[in-house]
């Protein structure tokens, strides 16, 4: 028989036909999970996810909490039970999933209404917003002038193609955290070596 654990998604790792997931508890964590070799006082709680289809379902993604039937299986690790559904309690929002890879950006506002919008045919809002000094500022904090963005959004494109050629379903926005960190570290570097700083 299953119980039910509210959690939060904290870490999505993604390997070849299964996602590792990490959870915290809303609340106490059951004796019988805190127990099992699911556990760890390093990582906390996590459990596997088969992709029998190739793709994880929309919900798991960090942020998102989430009413999981779990039971604790022979061999002593957790699992979801097959006979109840997951429930969504309250989906990880476009801006968290934007912050867990950027965690200095900064939303930027624009104008209350669409009418304002269409009268500028540059729009002049957010990382589109031409500088002074003739760079492009991304969210305050990086500059990259024209032959550097289209430098980066080449090289990051290419990285993808390569991947699609044993992983026909690779994708950069796939990757966990570290992996995708190592891709934009491998980006910039490869930027400074023929742009210099």
């Amino acid at each position: 028989m299953s119980e039910t654990i509210k959690c939060e998604i904290t870490n999505v790792k993604m390997f070849d036909n299964r996602a590792s997931i990490s959870i915290k508890a809303m609340g106490e964590l059951p004796t019988d999970l805190e127990n099992s070799k699911s556990y760890s006082d390093q990582y906390g709680l996590q459990y596997s996810q088969f992709l029998n289809d190739g793709d994880l379902p929309p919900y798991v993604k960090v942020g998102t909490k989430i009413a999981i039937p779990y039971y604790v299986n022979p061999k002593g690790y957790m699992a979801l039970s097959k006979y109840d559904e997951v429930k969504v309690l309250e989906e990880a929002s476009v801006v968290d999933e934007i912050k867990e890879y950027f965690p200095d950006a900064t939303q930027e506002k624009t104008p209350d209404g669409l009418d304002e919008l269409e009268k500028e045919t540059d729009f002049p809002y957010g990382a589109n917003a031409k500088k002074p000094n003739g760079k492009d500022k991304l969210n305050g904090h990086s500059e990259l002038n024209k032959d550097k963005l289209e430098f980066a959004t080449q090289y990051l494109t290419e990285y993808e193609s390569i991947g699609k050629i044993f992983k026909p379903d690779f994708n950069l926005v796939k990757l966990d955290e570290r992996n995708y960190k190592d891709v934009i570290t491998g980006c910039k570097i490869a930027m400074t070596n023929k742009f210099g700083n």
